[in-house]
């Protein structure tokens, strides 16, 4: 008896010794989804969202004067808040006039009667991306996410990394070299999410409407088609922005 709870009591040993030096994998340790979800999307890294274009040229025009320093710079722009609301630490003034160089040379997704509501740009030392926010007076409502500073633009980088399957394809519009596919990552209430090749680049992308927000009608009735079978590529400092002057 005694050898036997002897031989019970090192078998307990030995599978703990196991189970401490080989803990349960993460999401993030095996590359999947929700772990490279978790690290893009952090809140703890520096971004800067601009919600218009009067401010958007304010800054351009501080810029251009360049008469105040690192502080008064930094304390111009959180005075604009909420129309230019700052997320995480350690965004300068450099990261705004790098933010306004890309804004100004970029070809983005834009879609007809849809205007920008908000950008948000996170340096290539963050997140390395940009988002793009757009509205209708319908009240649809667009979000595009890409990372144009890296390895991750690119389709095929990034999609299995993203979706950790092979994404199904939901609509192709070969003129336009855009690829519509099936988005497995997110499922949030009242919106559609899909992940988009445009010309061999990676979008993250969501579309919704009142009907959706409301619940009148299930994801299931919108079509891929439908949503982006008019989008095209075009220059971001195009794009017209919401007029927020009356409110």
């Amino acid at each position: 008896m005694k050898k036997y709870f002897s031989f019970v009591l090192a078998l307990i040993m030995i599978l703990s010794g196991c189970s401490q030096a080989n803990p349960s994998r993460t999401s993030s340790d095996s590359g999947s989804v929700s772990g490279n979800a978790n690290a893009q999307h952090s809140e703890a890294l520096g971004f800067i969202m601009i919600r218009g274009n009067e401010i958007l040229e304010d800054i351009r025009e501080v810029l251009t004067m360049d008469d105040m320093n690192e502080e008064e710079f930094m304390e111009h722009v959180l005075s604009a808040y909420p129309r230019v609301p700052m997320g995480g630490t350690g965004i300068t003034k450099q990261d705004f006039a790098d933010m306004l160089e890309r804004f100004d040379s970029m070809l983005v997704p834009v879609l007809p009667d849809a205007e920008l509501s908000y950008i948000e740009y996170s340096p290539d030392r963050f997140y390395g991306r940009f988002k793009l926010f757009y509205v209708t007076e319908g009240g649809e409502s667009y979000r595009f996410t890409f990372f144009p500073f890296s390895e991750n633009f690119y389709f095929a980088n990034m999609i299995s990394n993203y979706t950790n399957e092979t994404p199904v394809l939901l609509y192709q519009k070969e003129e336009s070299n855009l690829k519509v596919y099936e988005n497995n990552v997110y499922d949030t209430p009242g919106a559609c999410w899909y992940c988009l090749d445009i010309s061999g680049k990676f979008y993250e992308a969501s579309f919704s409407n009142n009907d959706l927000k409301a619940g009148i009608i299930d994801k299931s009735m919108i079509s891929a088609q439908d949503v982006y079978n008019d989008l095209t590529l075009g220059p971001l400092n195009e794009v017209p922005w919401v007029d927020r002057s009356a409110s």
